[in-house]
C-alpha cells in the first residue's frame, strides 16, 4: 500500500468497477433486476456475447465482491483489500465490456482485394503469387456474391487438372463451383466488436456453418465495398484485445 492509499481504497475501486460491470450486464439483459450477477454472466455467455475467458473472470470477481461486501468495515471502508493487479484487471475488463473494442480499431489495416466472376483464372494465379491473402471477396455489379479462398482454389486444381497437366477452367466463376458451403461470405458492419467477430468465426451458426471469413462493409450490406476481410489468422490479435492483462 502506498502512502497515499487509505485502508480499503483498493476494495472501493474494485467495487466501483464491479458495479459498473453489473449495470452494463443489466442493460444488456434489458434491465432485469431480479436476477443475480453470476446468472447474467452465464446467460450472456450462453448467448455468445461473452467469451469464456471473460465469463470465468467475472465469476471469480463475483466471489471476491461477496467476500468484500460481507467482510468487516471501518470508517465506512472495507478492511479487506484486493491485490493491485486484481483492481487493474477488473478495471480493464470493465472498459472492454462497457466500451468494447471494434475489429477495425484493433486489426491492422489490410485493404481487401476483390475479384469478379468473369475474371480470368490467370488473375487468381497472379494474386496468389503477389499477395499473402487467402480470401478474396467476389463482387459482381457492385455487390458481394461470393468468397474465393485458397482452399477452393486447391479443390479446383485437384478436380480440374487433366491427365495432360492442364487446367480446364477459364474464369473465377468456374473455380467458385468448388467452394464449400462454409465459404459463403458473412457480411458484417464496420462497428462490429471484436467479441462478436470472434464468436462468428469460432461458433457454428444455426445452420451449423462455421464461416471461413467475415467481410466488413459500412453497414454489413452486400452492395457496399469491402473494408476488411477478417479470417482465422486474425483471431490471435483479436483475443489479445480481449485479454484481461495488458502487455
Amino acid at each position: 500500500m502506498t502512502t497515499q492509499e487509505q485502508p480499503g481504497d483498493r476494495a472501493t475501486a474494485f467495487l466501483a468497477a464491479f458495479n459498473e460491470i453489473e449495470r452494463h450486464l443489466r442493460r444488456e439483459l434489458d434491465g432485469k433486476r431480479h436476477v443475480g450477477f453470476t446468472w447474467m454472466v452465464n446467460e450472456l455467455h450462453e448467448r455468445g456475447r461473452l467469451p469464456e475467458r471473460q465469463q470465468r473472470a467475472l465469476v471469480a470477481f463475483a466471489r471476491l465482491r461477496n467476500a468484500i461486501a460481507h467482510g468487516e468495515y471501518r470508517d465506512g471502508r472495507p478492511i479487506a483489500d484486493p491485490l493491485p493487479e486484481t483492481v487493474a484487471e477488473i478495471r480493464r475488463l470493465a472498459g472492454i465490456l462497457v466500451d468494447p473494442p471494434t475489429v477495425l480499431g484493433v486489426l491492422e489495416r489490410r485493404d481487401p482485394v476483390t475479384v469478379a466472376p468473369d475474371d480470368p483464372v490467370d488473375r487468381i494465379h497472379a494474386l496468389l503469387r503477389e499477395t499473402t491473402y487467402s480470401q478474396f471477396p467476389v463482387y459482381e455489379d457492385g455487390s458481394c456474391v461470393g468468397l474465393l479462398t485458397t482452399d477452393a482454389v486447391a479443390r479446383w486444381v485437384a478436380a480440374d487438372l487433366g491427365a495432360d497437366g492442364r487446367l480446364g477452367a477459364r474464369t473465377v466463376a468456374e473455380v467458385l463451383g468448388h467452394a464449400g458451403h462454409e465459404e459463403i461470405p458473412v457480411l458484417v458492419p464496420r462497428d462490429i466488436t471484436v467479441a462478436e467477430a470472434a464468436r462468428l468465426l469460432t461458433r457454428p451458426g444455426a445452420d451449423g456453418r462455421l464461416p471461413r471469413a467475415l467481410v466488413v462493409t459500412e453497414h454489413g450490406r452486400a452492395g457496399q465495398k469491402p473494408l476488411r476481410v477478417v479470417g482465422g489468422g486474425d483471431l490471435p490479435a483479436m483475443y489479445e484485445a480481449l485479454s484481461l492483462t495488458a502487455g
